[in-house]
């Protein structure tokens, strides 16, 4: 649904591809996402099955699914390591048709498992090339992508004791508004994505009905709200909107457990239900002892 209609990108819910795994063959990062392009290339649905695991979702792809690639010759322009640690990494790539200037980015998360990269999940596919069915199509959802989007206004964390007693963020708390001349946004169909040095977690919003599927969740509070929209729907439809999304780190029913310790780094991104994408750099400060908040 990369796309495609209902193929191969109908396996991921809000814009997330979630694979459960990705067997690459001993190969590096880049190799296993340069892999399972490549079988996307090909348009070979029993190779793309054998590069997923038994449980994975790409198991049900078959070769109707793979058909818009028959004709499409994919090339990948650019890869770079965006972060990677000895058990995952995170390799963005661009990818287009032969011919066509027009580039898809791809933001491929791994996770190195038995001493193979193993693709976790697919974020940030841009619309335009390959990822569309028609150039029609391809102009609308790319235009919903660049502006119904959220940007950040201010991050705080919450200083606790992590599981060993040392100081650490414990919650995550992050206001947001709607981006210049973006549509509505319902904060409660969009995907937070947690990338730190130990992994990622995906999370969606704590009443959503997808949450028991993934990570863990978080929770909206309206902070601004003229008419309500936040609290009767959890949606951005005014500039001046302000709303909080609080990440909880201590494991404690949906929230993960995953503390950001003193002098850590980490990565946010939010993806809303039209594609749209923003990512948050988080840096704690080197010295947490005797703070109750920090600005991250």
């Amino acid at each position: 649904m990369l796309g495609l209609g209902a193929g191969l990108l109908a396996l991921a819910g809000g814009g997330v591809f979630a694979y459960d795994q990705f067997l690459s063959g001993g190969q590096g990062p880049t190799a296993a996402a340069k892999s399972f392009i490549q079988a996307l290339d090909d348009g070979d649905a029993v190779e793309v099955r054998s590069l997923a695991a038994t449980d994975s979702p790409i198991q049900d792809v078959s070769e109707s699914d793979l058909a818009p690639f028959d004709t499409a010759e994919l090339e990948v322009q650019r890869t770079a390591v965006q972060a990677q640690t000895e058990t995952s990494a995170r390799i963005e790539a661009d990818v287009s048709t032969a011919g066509d200037a027009a580039s898809s980015t791809l933001s491929i998360h791994l996770q190195k498992s038995d001493g193979e990269w193993l693709v976790e999940r697919i974020m940030n596919l841009n619309a335009g090339g390959f990822l569309q069915s028609s150039a029609e199509e391809s102009g609308e959802q790319a235009a919903e992508q660049v502006t119904n989007r959220l940007v950040e206004v201010n991050t705080v964390g919450t200083v606790g004791m992590d599981a060993s007693g040392a100081p650490a963020v414990t919650t995550v708390e992050m206001t947001v508004r709607l981006a210049p001349g973006s549509g509505d946004v319902t904060l409660d169909e969009i995907v937070v994505q947690l990338v730190q040095s130990n992994g990622s977690f995906t999370l969606a919003a704590a009443d959503a009905s997808g949450v028991d599927e993934v990570d863990g969740g978080f929770v909206v509070t309206p902070l601004r709200d003229n008419d309500s929209s936040i609290e009767s729907n959890a949606a951005l439809n005014d500039p001046v909107d302000r709303a909080t999304l609080e990440i909880g780190l201590d494991g404690e029913g949906f929230n993960i457990e995953s503390y950001l310790s003193a002098g850590s780094t980490a990565e946010v991104q939010l993806q809303t239900s039209s594609g749209g994408h923003t990512t948050i750099t988080l840096v704690v400060p080197e010295a947490l002892d005797g703070k109750d908040t920090v600005s991250l």
